[in-house]
């Protein structure tokens, strides 16, 4: 059986670690499912993976497209199935990595999406803000929303300050799991659980998800 870990979890819960480990120990490479990291330039406050903590694995889908470009689930499908595809043709173990709920379904399960673009209301009402209150107060918002990002942007930098309120926006519809919250025929079954403890690299067997932790759902293609 084709094997596909995914790994998946909340900021900060290991998930890096832990899939690194797992591609050095299964001879993989790991998929990055995260709608943050596919930016580039975005380093701080996205929690991007260095050079020292990829630890010589690869990384797929991280600095893909500039910040100020729209990027949509089905533009990730569009990029990263190919690879996954690849990946598993060459006998290797592909770990999908990332909080990025919609962005792992798109490689587990065949979606009714239609590739659709990224919706402009967001980016339209945020763009009339800074028209009429300047940029100044789009740029408050987003330090409420995201201080993190904010530290990373400059107010005047509008375009960027827009995009990462767009994407806390996004973050909020999460879903931290591989399985479907609507229809779609599975494209990958789901063979077992796993729960990667604190430190990641420990103890990680079990069957369920808690606060501070990765989950790593083991996947066999079909």
């Amino acid at each position: 059986m084709k094997k596909v870990l995914v790994v998946c979890g909340a900021t900060a819960s290991g998930k890096t670690d832990f899939a690194v480990r797992m591609a050095k120990r299964l001879s993989g490479e790991v998929i990055s499912a995260d709608c943050m990291l596919v930016y580039k330039g975005l380093d701080i406050g996205t929690a991007k993976p260095t050079a020292e903590e990829m630890q010589g694995v690869r990384h797929h889908m991280i600095d893909v497209v500039q910040p100020a470009e729209s990027y949509s689930v089905g533009d990730y499908e569009k990029a990263a199935l190919p690879v996954l595809v690849k990946l598993i043709s060459e006998n290797k173990t592909a770990v999908i990595c990332g909080g990025t709920g919609f962005y792992i379904q798109s490689l587990c399960f065949e979606r009714g999406h239609g590739h659709a673009g990224a919706s402009p209301q967001i980016r339209e009402k945020y763009e009339r803000m800074a028209r009429e209150q300047g940029n100044e107060a789009v740029f408050a918002l987003l330090e409420k929303m995201d201080a993190k990002s904010a530290e990373s942007l400059h107010p005047n930098d509008l375009k960027r300050v827009i995009r990462a309120l767009k994407e806390k926006v996004r973050a909020k519809r999460r879903v931290c799991t591989a399985f479907p919250v609507y229809g779609g025929r599975v494209r990958l079954s789901a063979r077992g659980v796993v729960r990667a403890h604190q430190p990641p690299c420990g103890e990680y067997a079990g069957s369920g998800i808690g606060r501070g932790s990765a989950l790593a759902l083991g996947i066999g293609r079909g």
